[in-house]
């Protein structure tokens, strides 16, 4: 038996027992990694955030990350410190109230933040980072900075869920 076929015997096996609860399995596009119905997609090139959100829209219409509970920013997280080079971009802003921050993709104030204690600072930073000198904690950045994008769409199976 080869390693894939016993890998596949093992899930079967997972799922049919019960080990595994099918609903938290997603289906995402080649290169996407899925979490909790969503998939996200980790982009390579740096851009500022306007192009960023640009880029996660070419990419099967998909928004920057918008984080809505601790589970899936440590999942975030865990993955960026496996990658520690640079920080990301996130779709949360406050380019319309200083102060009043919001995600991008469904114009709703965050009710889910993990702001570095240091951050955000009253200043002319309008969008918000994974910012890897606060082990990616939150940061704010001019929008004009140059990071590369945190995408998530809804997994194939439940499109419509985004920030779960």
């Amino acid at each position: 038996m080869s390693m894939y076929t016993g890998l596949s015997c093992l899930i079967l096996y997972s799922v049919l027992c019960g080990f595994v609860n099918t609903a938290d399995i997603s289906t995402c596009h080649n290169g996407w990694l899925a979490f909790e119905g969503s998939c996200y997609l980790f982009g390579e090139t740096a851009a500022h955030f306007t192009e960023a959100e640009d880029f996660c829209r070419k990419h099967h219409n998909s928004h920057l990350v918008h984080i809505d509970s601790d589970l899936e920013n440590k999942f975030i997280k865990d993955h960026l410190r496996d990658h520690q080079t640079h920080s990301w971009w996130m779709g949360l802003t406050d380019q319309d109230i200083e102060g009043v921050w919001k995600w991008f993709d469904t114009d709703t104030v965050a009710a889910f933040t993990d702001w570095d204690p240091s951050q955000p600072d009253p200043s002319e930073e309008d969008c918000g980072v994974f910012w890897l000198a606060f082990d990616f904690k939150w940061g704010d950045v001019p929008c004009t900075s140059s990071f590369p994008p945190i995408c998530e769409m809804g997994s194939l199976e439940n499109p419509g869920v985004i920030g779960k």
